[in-house]
């Protein structure tokens, strides 16, 4: 409920992958938009001495937005519901990047970390 899509893009705004509540169409042209931002925040951060933009959260009256990226030219955009935002989907978020970048084979990356310990552990495979 509180998480509205979760759209997969790559470095030049394309869909990769996404699972929306609403129109798809409309969840993929929002996390492209995000793209644009992001690379402005990438860029104003780096020059500040800030080092390598790993997530930022933007939360407004009526919704939010999570972007975090996964390597270096893939991000994970999740739009959320007005006060949609937790401690939980932040530590989901970690253990969803976590396993995307396996799966899709991207090296480790000296920007981002596991801030946990349970991250490292690969869940269960769902049951076919």
């Amino acid at each position: 409920e509180s998480v509205l899509s979760v759209v997969f893009v790559d470095g030049e705004g394309e869909c990769v992958e996404y699972c929306t509540a609403g129109d798809p169409y409309e969840a993929q042209v929002a996390a492209a938009t995000w793209l644009d931002a992001t690379m402005h925040m990438r860029r104003s951060g780096s020059r500040l001495g800030m080092g390598e933009l790993r997530q930022w959260i933007l939360e407004g009256e009526k919704g939010g937005v999570v972007v975090r990226r996964v390597a270096d030219e893939h991000l994970l955009v999740v739009m959320l519901a007005a006060d949609g935002l937790s401690a939980r989907l932040l530590l989901g978020l970690d253990l969803l990047v976590a396993l995307l970048r396996e799966d899709a084979g991207f090296p480790a990356t000296g920007w981002d970390r596991v801030r946990e310990p349970w991250l490292s552990v690969r869940p269960e495979p769902l049951p076919e």
